[in-house]
């Protein structure tokens, strides 16, 4: 197993314009750059040629945010230099993709009453105060059921077009509240994507029609540890909750590994969230769901490879050790057989070798015998000549 710390986060400006921002990145200052939530690459620019210093590069992603990286796992501590309040930044995972969306409130309450049961044509105009877009919509109020105001406005919300259309990431659906007859709720009902709003009822976008409640008064998605809102500079508060105008990222670690693993926890969180490791297994990633689209899908995807491998040469290795066992096992039963073979034909076979040393020795005394018995025959024969 081996370890591998990365740290990700995605800036972004909600604005749809160009505003001019500033960023200190570890503690060193970007200077000025031009962001827009439709253009980030004179941040990217900005941020990089700081990188030698603070450990941090930078990179577009297809959503127009920059994705901020530092390979060592170093944390990354990023504040606002300006006034601006529609930069953000977000807790990116080990991927480099993927973030916790900001969980939204769903709905806030606006003063309709009497004063809208004219039976006249009435316009709001509403602004998103994430990205500055504007659009307006036009309607023609009951004359004494606000039911029936309710029913117009709905129809008016639901014939805009585009994003603030039936469908879109900003289109807007009202009810009477449920807790007064005298207001109303506005509901965002995209899942929140829209982020904050406000609505006005003149087009200079000075009067506003939301009543004071809960201390706000606009439509608004909580702030969480994931996904935050940089204030202003010198900011200290985000709209009534805890902020500021500066953010800290942690690293993620993997712990890649060809074997099946699992990791415990050893003990409790003294904080929140003071724990890097939880309870767990390890999940498996296979060749086949690799991915080369993204530049951070092909990193995880040479890991996954790099993994198959080491668990092939792991495989290959264990599968040789077996042979080479098995083999040594061979060669000892082949040395037995062999022996036993040898000793069995010692017992049962004819040692041919001696035997035919153990014949022509016996031939030899044979002939030997015959010739001497040769000779003592011939000295009767030797006698009978010297008689005669």
């Amino acid at each position: 197993m081996s370890a591998v710390a990365k740290t990700y986060a995605h800036f972004y400006s909600t604005w749809a314009t160009d505003e001019t921002g500033s960023l200190k990145v570890n503690g060193y200052t970007t200077g000025e750059f031009i962001i827009s939530s439709t253009n980030v690459l004179d941040a990217v620019d900005k941020i990089n040629a700081i990188s030698g210093s603070t450990g941090v590069t930078a990179s577009a992603t297809s959503d127009y945010k920059v994705r901020l990286y530092a390979s060592s796992g170093k944390d990354i501590v990023v504040e606002n230099e300006k006034a601006l309040t529609s930069q953000r930044i977000a807790a990116v995972s080990h991927d480099g993709t993927s973030v916790k969306a900001a969980a939204v409130q769903q709905g806030i309450k606006v003063e309709t009453g009497a004063t809208i049961q004219d039976n006249a044509e009435h316009t709001y105009y509403i602004l998103n105060a994430e990205t500055g877009e504007k659009t307006s919509v036009t309607f023609t109020a009951g004359d004494s059921d606000q039911g029936d105001t309710l029913t117009a406005l709905n129809t008016a919300l639901g014939q805009l077009s585009g994003k603030w259309g039936t469908g879109g990431d900003y289109h807007l659906t009202v009810a009477q509240d449920a807790a007064s007859t005298t207001k109303t709720r506005w509901t965002n009902d995209s899942s929140g994507s829209m982020g904050d709003f406000k609505v006005f009822t003149d087009s200079t976008y000075t009067t506003s029609l939301l009543a004071d409640v809960d201390d706000t008064t606009y439509f608004r998605g909580d702030r969480n540890t994931s996904d935050l809102n940089l204030l202003a500079q010198g900011g200290t508060t985000d709209q009534g909750s805890a902020g500021g105008d500066g953010a800290t990222i942690q690293g993620t670690i993997s712990l890649p590994s060809s074997k099946i693993f699992g990791v415990t926890q050893s003990g409790t969180e003294l904080a929140a969230n003071d724990n890097y490791f939880t309870t767990g297994a390890a999940s498996l990633s296979t060749v086949s769901n690799v991915d080369l689209r993204t530049q951070a899908k092909a990193s995880d995807a040479i890991a996954v490879l790099d993994g198959a491998i080491e668990k092939i040469s792991s495989m290959r290795s264990d599968l040789g050790a077996i042979e080479n066992r098995l083999s040594h096992t061979v060669s000892n039963l082949m040395n037995v057989a062999e022996n036993t073979s040898d000793a069995k034909s010692r017992i049962n076979d004819a040692d041919y070798s001696k035997e035919s040393a153990n014949l022509a020795r016996a031939q030899v005394l044979q002939q030997a015998g015959t010739a001497m018995l040769a000779q003592a025959n011939a000295r009767s024969q030797l006698v009978l000549q010297l008689l005669q």
